[in-house]
């Protein structure tokens, strides 16, 4: 999660966004893992297995003990959804949500709000997913940032967080974030900015996030 509020913070996302008429380059290959070819079902995995472990991590914290269980039962479900998977976003997406929806369970099974608001608290240490060349002010700042995000998931309703996540963390515009999740636009609109609401009022004391505010303006 460090990783990805910076880079939005900078203007980049996570994963890189086709464009509008760039076709799904796994289509095929999900076309051919859904007809039984192994050695189709292995490319996806080995396509999709990347982002989705990203996603996990910055949900659930990169030196979360359930990181490796999370990724394990996200992959067996997005097997599972593949006969399901009408084309109406990008795998990549497709997985991410999956992998997104999976870790938030995951979260909410083993979190507290003590155990945010003790994190919130704590001193920083040297996580996996920090950015290198940032000083240690820059990420002291971008980890209170990363646990608000966190702790609020415990309290939002499951398609706001959902929303949030997809957005802040995956990058996901939202017509992107509509598609992803089977709804209007104006659907995922209002989904992300009840979230935002949230995400706003909880953080508005915090003077280390008043860019982050900025930028959700």
């Amino acid at each position: 999660m460090l990783k990805v509020l910076q880079a939005r913070l900078q203007g980049r996302t996570l994963f890189e966004r086709p464009s509008p008429t760039t076709e799904d380059e796994l289509r095929a290959v999900v076309a051919g893992a859904r007809g039984g070819d192994a050695k189709a079902l292995r490319t996806l995995l080995v396509r999709v297995g990347p982002p989705m472990l990203q996603v996990i991590r910055r949900v659930l914290g990169a030196r979360h003990p359930d990181v490796e269980d999370t990724l394990q039962e996200a992959t067996l479900a997005f097997v599972r959804a593949l006969p399901d998977f009408r084309g109406d976003c990008t795998t990549q997406h497709f997985s991410c949500r999956i992998a997104t929806l999976t870790a938030l369970s995951t979260y909410r099974r083993r979190s507290t709000r003590q155990d945010a608001q003790q994190q919130l608290s704590a001193a920083p240490g040297v996580d996996c997913d920090e950015v290198p060349g940032h000083d240690e002010g820059a990420q002291i700042v971008a980890l209170r940032r990363r646990q608000a995000v966190r702790q609020l998931l415990n309290d939002l309703p499951d398609a706001q967080a959902e929303a949030l996540v997809l957005h802040c963390l995956v990058g996901l515009t939202v017509t992107e974030l509509a598609s992803s999740m089977g709804v209007p636009r104006e659907t995922a609109r209002s989904r992300l900015r009840l979230a935002k609401a949230a995400l706003r009022k909880r953080i508005a004391g915090d003077p280390a996030a008043v860019d982050l505010l900025e930028d959700m303006a």
